[in-house]
């Protein structure tokens, strides 16, 4: 059985996050050390090309670009659609979560060139799992002499992708998301307030910026939130998280499905937000078409802001559905280049 002493002076000996992310899973996980090792070389051989590298970078800059054009378009419908509700989205959102961004490019680079030199994922979440720190190591797999050195220096190879590549790109987009959703949620409480206290131009502008300057710890942790959603990298759901478990619980199915948290978010994000089938899942269905709490007289303002969300991704969805669907029909849209 688990040794809690054990795993407790195993955690507090940990030199990293990381680290202590790999004690924990260890503890829960019934993949071998060699088990670990096949999936962590695997798993680096599916993300070592260029190719991949620029999805991510590309696929990540959508989603700044999706988010925008979603909030855009919930401050415009949230009236109509939440009908006597006060809609939360505020218009001028979106531009407030694009200057978000631009603004802290320097900082995101930092993060990026922090994370790629110390292979420390930001925030202590990355695409790929892992059920030790460093499986392809001596003394993850328990050799010494020279056979130990070897397996240090292909080890650290085989994680580049994953620790200099797509670590860095993530931290760069989840700081640019993160500040953006501040700059987004500051904008919208000094709006709401400019219209509840008639501020004028020169107080909404120094409220704005005290907002800004002073966040909230809920307000750091929506940013958070928002910085792993946008990258694929967020908790997973009660099935996804059953899922992971029977996953890991044996070195089979870890080679089977090396990485399955990220495909599964990205396929969360194109079937149920962004698609028709999204009405299909209780879950989804809930954020499209809420009910009043117990003991609530109303909606609750997170209940509205997401539906909204739900409504308007949904919205866009189907509209790009759509017009790639007649394109398709027409002819112009073949899926290859000219014969």
């Amino acid at each position: 059985g688990m040794n809690i002493n054990q795993m407790a002076d195993q955690i507090i000996a940990g030199e990293s996050l990381l680290a202590i992310n790999g004690t924990v899973n260890a503890k829960k996980s019934g993949v071998t050390a060699w088990g670990a090792a096949f999936s962590e070389n695997m798993i680096g051989s599916i993300l070592s090309s260029w190719g991949t590298a620029a999805v991510n970078v590309f696929g990540n800059a959508m989603m700044v670009g999706r988010h925008v054009a979603n909030v855009a378009i919930a401050a415009r419908l949230g009236a109509w659609t939440m009908g006597d509700n006060a809609n939360q989205h505020q218009v001028g959102e979106a531009m407030a979560y694009l200057f978000g961004t631009l603004m802290s490019q320097k900082d995101a680079g930092k993060a990026a060139y922090i994370s790629m030199r110390t292979t420390e994922p930001y925030g202590g979440s990355a695409k790929f799992e892992g059920t030790r720190d460093k499986a392809i190591s001596g003394k993850a797999l328990n050799l010494g002499g020279p056979a130990s050195h070897i397996a240090d220096v292909y080890g650290n190879v085989a994680r580049a992708p994953m620790e200099r590549i797509l670590g860095p790109t993530d931290a760069f987009y989840k700081v640019i998301a993160e500040r953006g959703m501040w700059a987004q949620l500051a904008y919208r409480q000094a709006t709401k307030e400019q219209r509840e206290l008639g501020l004028s131009p020169t107080e909404f502008s120094a409220r704005l910026r005290d907002i800004l300057e002073n966040p909230t710890e809920e307000g750091l942790a929506r940013a958070v939130e928002h910085g792993e959603y946008m990258t694929f990298t967020n908790p997973l759901a009660d099935f996804g998280r059953n899922m992971q478990k029977i996953i890991n619980s044996a070195t089979v199915f870890k080679l089977l499905v090396p990485v399955y948290r990220t495909p599964a978010n990205i396929s969360k994000v194109g079937f149920m937000e962004d698609s028709p089938l999204g009405v299909a899942f209780p879950s989804q269905r809930e954020k499209l078409f809420p009910t009043i709490l117990p003991g609530n007289k109303s909606l609750t303002p997170l209940q509205i802001e997401d539906a909204e969300m739900a409504r308007s991704r949904m919205m866009m969805g189907m509209g790009i559905m759509t017009w790639m669907a007649l394109t398709a029909w027409a002819g112009d849209l073949t899926g290859s280049g000219p014969s």
